[in-house]
């Protein structure tokens, strides 16, 4: 069994006759540089906001992972959904801590609920982005230009502090790094996010060296309900967000978006939340969702992954066959997680006003992890597709970054903030 739970992540006869499988090599290059943004339509921002230092976005950054710390300090023992929730019960830019069981909620007009891709989620990162953003904003300052970015601010002064990378999340790099260079939106939105993997071993490498597989069968079967962590964990802060808006006197709207994996997570959050009702006693229909090269769960990806590598290092054999026959060679193709129609797991639910999918099929790096595979997107049916296709070879990654879908996600943002 642990065979097959590895096989996703293994190579067979590429390098060699008969390999053994082997555990991915995170790779140098994992990353996405901070001056592969770039800024889009600034127009909305007002002459009344500076552009913030290096000085002050570090400055600002410190002071907010500081106070995420101080107000939910780590604690021997527990998981990363406990740190969330724990987190995210907290309002950093008040200064003030306090135990509650209830999501915060800021009195935003709208609430961004972000399903992460696999490894990108970091429960500290995108508190501590917006805590940083807000400090800015009260500053009269702003985040500005294609190399001050303050979500590689944030993730470097987490890699610091915690002797480990924190991950690459392609919506805090992306769509969320947008919404607060716009300070104007920023300050009417909140953004809550949550891990997409379903299964625990998913979250980091680190889980496969001594995997409990009593669990493993325990969460395939929760992933099979879609009752898993992070969904649960995301349906619930919509109804504590609702308690609270209600006492509040508020109606906010609520935007989905997701990248790779979160694409399957997200529907299937959705088709929970059908029986959440509004304020007035529909049911709650979500403003707006927004999927980024969306996968299947990502365990099945990996599946799928490590079948085309076998299939690959077969092909691979046969080559070396034919060539000490002296026969023509053929072409061995990159192993990929294809892009396809798959309408049984990646379909728009009803209960949004407007589905927006994006995808590409260029991509040959996957998650940057030794052996390479290629990770495309696929479309969703009954929603709005765009193909985007002037990505490169790590297009899973960078199309998060990709102007169009960040403006997109910014209009979106807009057209949720106007009256009724």
């Amino acid at each position: 069994m642990k065979a097959l739970l590895l096989a996703g992540l293994s190579v067979v006869g590429i390098a060699g006759s008969c390999s053994k499988p082997e555990m991915p090599i995170p790779s140098e290059h994992a990353t996405w540089s901070a001056s592969e943004f770039r800024d889009i339509d600034l127009s909305r921002v007002s002459s009344q906001y500076k552009v913030a230092s290096a000085e002050q976005i570090q400055e600002a950054t410190d002071w907010a992972l500081q106070q995420s710390y101080r107000m939910a300090p780590d604690k021997p023992g527990q998981t990363r959904h406990d740190l969330r929730s724990r987190i995210q019960a907290q309002d950093l830019s008040s200064g003030q801590a306090k135990e509650s069981d209830l999501v915060h909620y800021d009195g935003s007009d709208v609430v961004v609920i972000a399903l992460e891709g696999t490894g990108g989620f970091h429960a500290r990162k995108a508190p501590v982005i917006q805590a940083a953003a807000a400090k800015l904003r009260k500053q009269g300052l702003r985040v500005d230009g294609d190399r001050a970015s303050l979500s590689v601010s944030v993730s470097n002064a987490l890699e610091k502090h915690e002797g480990r990378d924190p991950g690459w999340s392609g919506l805090s790099r992306g769509p969320l790094e947008s919404l607060i260079r716009s300070p104007e939106l920023s300050e009417r939105v909140q953004w809550l996010s949550f891990p997409s993997e379903e299964l625990e071993v998913m979250s980091g490498l680190e889980a496969f060296k001594d995997p409990n597989f009593s669990e493993l069968l325990a969460e395939s079967y929760d992933s099979y309900r879609g009752q898993t962590p992070g969904i649960e964990g995301a349906l619930k802060a919509i109804r504590d967000i609702q308690t609270q808006a209600q006492k509040q006197g508020k109606s906010p709207k609520f935007v989905l978006i997701s990248h790779s994996s979160g694409g399957r997570s997200l529907i299937k959050l959705m088709e929970k939340a059908k029986s959440i009702k509004d304020p007035q006693g529909a049911p709650l229909s979500f403003s707006a969702t927004l999927t980024i090269d969306p996968v299947r769960e990502a365990h099945e990806a990996f599946l799928e992954g490590g079948r085309e590598l076998i299939n690959k290092g077969t092909e691979h054999n046969l080559n070396r066959i034919r060539r000490s026959l002296n026969l023509r060679e053929k072409k061995v193709w990159p192993p990929l997680v294809r892009s396809r129609s798959q309408p049984e797991s990646l379909y728009a639910p009803s209960n949004t006003q407007k589905f927006l999918n994006f995808f590409q099929r260029q991509d040959t790096q996957g998650l940057k992890i030794r052996p390479l595979v290629g990770i495309q997107g696929s479309p969703v049916a009954g929603a709005l597709n765009r193909e985007i296709v002037d990505v490169g070879s790590a297009g899973h990654g960078e199309i998060a970054l990709h102007p169009g879908i960040r403006q997109a996600f910014l209009e979106e943002i807009g057209q949720a903030l106007e009256p009724r």
